[in-house]
């Protein structure tokens, strides 16, 4: 199985082994879409993610993934 060039949908991007996956990831995904709770720490991580891979496509989602209103909202967008 390849990664190269496939699209990531990574959940507890803002921190930890979520925000690491996501920095692991965007040296060979087409495009990543980054979920967490705070937008500010995502926005961050987009901000490094574009300076290391210009090319990369990366789109943020501030999601409480508790929230079923909010989920269903994402999966809407």
């Amino acid at each position: 199985m390849t990664i190269d060039n496939c699209s990531a949908l990574i959940t507890g991007a803002s921190a930890g082994i979520g925000r690491e996956f996501a920095r692991q990831l965007a040296g060979r995904a087409g495009s990543v879409v980054l979920v967490a709770r705070r937008r500010e720490r995502l926005e961050q991580l987009r901000n490094e993610l574009k300076k290391d891979n210009p090319n990369l496509n990366v789109h943020v989602y501030d999601v409480d993934l508790a929230d079923k209103a909010q989920v269903d909202a994402l999966i809407d967008s």
